[in-house]
């Protein structure tokens, strides 16, 4: 019988997931952090992609490891508390206060702001919206959470549901200054 031998990839993979675990962090915070998409992160740590240097690098950064630590498959992983302290100290240093709740650059604050910044020429659907807000600032959801996201402003009153006769596909707009 031969024995299937694990890729680096898959290596990397566990390796990436039992940091992201230890460390209590979220796909998100390590997206906002690294500037990698949710899902090369998922996959990642799936062992289903093979990720560059500079992936390699921004991870490293991230736990505040050095770089040949990411790739050392049987060393310990340091503890949760050093973690933390290195994540925290490493979103000072890109510019994000840790003081402040998290939510302020999660996607219901991020599109948020977007909705109050953007100007509307008509009234757009949620993946007119997420596009725009993909192409502007970078950022990529998922459609579903635009809609979610935007269903729960217009329960605000933040912008306006518009009907367009199809369940699935309203309209969003901004909701009049009062």
């Amino acid at each position: 019988m031969i024995k299937k031998v694990e890729g680096i990839c898959t290596k990397f993979g566990k390796r990436l997931g039992l940091f992201k675990k230890r460390s209590n962090i979220s796909y998100s915070k390590i997206h906002y952090a690294t500037k990698i998409s949710e899902n090369h992160i998922k996959n990642t740590v799936a062992g289903k992609v093979n990720i560059g240097l500079l992936h390699l690098e921004l991870y490293a950064n991230l736990f505040g490891v050095k770089d040949r630590d990411m790739l050392d498959y049987d060393a310990p992983i340091p503890d949760r508390n050093t973690l933390q302290k290195n994540i925290s100290n490493y979103f000072l240093k890109i510019g994000f206060k840790t003081s402040d709740n998290f939510k302020k650059t999660g996607p219901s604050y991020i599109i948020e702001e977007f909705v109050q910044e953007f100007h509307f020429p008509e009234p757009l659907e949620a993946v007119q919206i997420k596009d725009k807000l993909t192409e502007t600032k970078s950022i990529s959801y998922k459609t579903n959470d635009i809609s979610r996201v935007l269903n729960k402003l217009a329960e605000e009153g933040i912008v306006l549901r518009i009907d367009t006769g199809n369940s699935k596909k309203p309209k969003y707009d901004k909701a009049e200054e009062q």
